[in-house]
């Protein structure tokens, strides 16, 4: 180990949609895991456009433990205001289905009650 005893109790991958850079993501945690103590949460926020299986089960394979559903909202207009390349159904249908086979449900709908604050919900 390059760094001997020192402990990295959690990770995260947030902002820009780090879910879209699977392989740097694989390797980051394979070189932290080599070089450190690596504790056990590992967190990543997830484009909804990028929530379906494979791509979950390969950062669950990478040992994400922990994933933040990037829902700004569920309300298509303002979805469209912020430019966002996803629509309400997508993101509804990817908040309740895919994710939760391979992450605890609660992690997700605590993102989801933290994105849509307020009444952005449609």
């Amino acid at each position: 180990m390059l760094w001997g005893e020192v402990n990295i109790e959690s990770v995260y991958f947030g902002g820009g949609t780090p879910s879209m850079t699977l392989e740097i993501i694989e390797r980051t945690l394979s070189w932290i895991a080599g070089n450190f103590h690596l504790g056990h949460e590992v967190g990543i926020e997830v484009n909804p456009l990028d929530a379906h299986p494979a791509v979950i089960g390969t950062l669950k394979n990478s040992g994400v433990s922990l994933a933040s559903l990037g829902v700004q909202s569920f309300n298509d207009r303002l979805l469209g205001i912020l430019c966002r390349d996803y629509d309400g159904k997508l993101a509804r249908l990817w908040s309740f289905s895919a994710p939760s086979t391979q992450f605890p449900k609660t992690a997700w709908l605590l993102a989801l009650l933290q994105s849509s604050w307020r009444k952005f919900i449609g």
